[in-house]
C-alpha cells in the first residue's frame, strides 16, 4: 500500500487483523500516486508533484534494516506532467498516465531504465 512518502507491506495473515502493524519502507517525497512492478520484481513509483518516476530494486525493498532506498533510475523531463498511474504491458513496456496533460506515455524496456529524460513514445 502506498501512502504519502512510504509503502506499507502487510503479510497475508495480517490482512484479517484490524490492528496489524505493517513493515514500512520510506521512499521519500509526499505525492506517491502509482505503483507497478516489472517482470524482474523491481518496483516503479510515480511521484506526482515531482514529475518523475523512480525505480527501486527488489533487494532494496526486502531488507530488514530501516529503509530509505536509493533510486536506481529516475524518469523525468518535460513529457511527464503530474504522473498518476503506472503499468507494464506484456511486452515489458512501461506506461505512465499523466493527469496534467491527459497523455499516456510509453517507454520501451531500454528507455525505462535510462536515468534522466529519455524520449517516450506518446500513446494518446
Amino acid at each position: 500500500m502506498a501512502s504519502a512518502g512510504s509503502l506499507d507491506e502487510y503479510a497475508r495473515h495480517q490482512l484479517t487483523r484490524p490492528s496489524a502493524t505493517p513493515k514500512t519502507v520510506t521512499l521519500g517525497g509526499t505525492s506517491l500516486a502509482g505503483l507497478a512492478s516489472d517482470s524482474s520484481g523491481k518496483l516503479w513509483v510515480d511521484a506526482y508533484r515531482a514529475n518523475d518516476v523512480n525505480e527501486y530494486a527488489k533487494s532494496q525493498l526486502t531488507s530488514s534494516d530501516p529503509l530509505r532506498p536509493n533510486r536506481r533510475a529516475t524518469l523525468s523531463g518535460n513529457s511527464l506532467n503530474m504522473p498518476f498511474g503506472l503499468t507494464f504491458d506484456p511486452g515489458r513496456r512501461l506506461g505512465v498516465g499523466n493527469e496534467g496533460n491527459g497523455q499516456v506515455l510509453e517507454y520501451d524496456e531500454q528507455r525505462a531504465h535510462e536515468v534522466g529524460a529519455p524520449a517516450p513514445k506518446l500513446d494518446i
